[in-house]
């Protein structure tokens, strides 16, 4: 009984570490999934803008095609 009862401060710090620790683990999880999506909508606007330079490419060349060219 009195080993019990000196065992239960340093049961009440471990609790605390553990409960700690799991909150953030809880913490960096939200932060995985939060960073995940940044990077997803990142890629996404990226695949966005080549898709619109490429058009602007296109559009471009094709003007440019249209001028006649120039003697030297």
């Amino acid at each position: 009984m009195v080993a019990v009862s000196k065992a239960a401060p340093d049961a009440q710090k471990l609790k605390v570490k553990a409960d700690r620790v799991k909150g953030l683990h809880l913490e960096l999880s939200a932060l995985k999934l939060a960073v995940k999506a940044a990077i997803s909508q990142v890629e996404k606007e990226h695949h966005e803008l080549v898709k619109r330079k490429e058009q602007r490419t296109e559009e471009v060349t094709a003007q440019a095609e249209g001028f006649p060219t120039l003697p030297h």
